[in-house]
């Protein structure tokens, strides 16, 4: 029965991060599309929104096909493609910092000539850029802890990481 109940919660965890995502990637898509010519400040800014989200959303379309697919050519092919579109965006998002975070003081009047950028877009640019940084950064470190944990345990174990010449069989020679 317990194990019924976490796995429910896990899939219910993971159909309700999978909703908030799509709902930014739609949201960033749609937004940049809408003002497009609307930050001559950085006009990057709308394209970089344009960009990540249609990418991110294509992404994900393939990571939910591949995962109805056996291994098969199909299943490689869009194994591929997700990793050079996840390569693409991590160098997306890296211009889309610098363009964001290059605006020191936005001016949001549309009056201001070309010196202003929409308030919508620009605020959503540095909040999505902001927590996907530390969305990555939590990763990484929650990464890097499972890394260490498990060679902390082997070590414990006294199970070694690396063949040894000297051993057979796990028993030293």
């Amino acid at each position: 029965m317990e194990n019924s109940l976490k796995s429910s919660l896990l899939i219910s965890v993971i159909v309700v991060l999978n909703i908030i995502v799509w709902m930014v990637l739609i949201t960033a898509l749609g937004l940049g599309a809408m003002h497009l010519n609307d930050c001559p400040l950085q006009p990057y800014i709308p394209i970089y929104l344009v960009v990540i989200g249609a990418t991110s959303i294509a992404s994900l379309l393939l990571f939910y096909f591949n995962n109805t697919l056996d291994t098969s050519y199909f299943s490689l092919l869009s194994s591929s493609t997700i990793i050079l579109l996840q390569l693409f965006n991590l160098g997306w998002f890296i211009a889309g910092s610098v363009w964001v975070y290059s605006i020191h003081t936005v001016n949001y009047d549309a009056t201001a000539g070309e010196k202003y950028c929409k308030r919508a877009v620009y605020l959503f640019a540095f909040w999505f850029n902001s927590l996907g940084s530390i969305c990555v950064a939590m990763v990484c470190t929650c990464g890097l802890y499972c890394v260490l944990l498990t060679f902390v345990k082997m070590a414990f174990r006294g199970q070694h990481l690396f063949h040894s010449q000297n051993r057979c069989y796990g028993v030293d020679a």
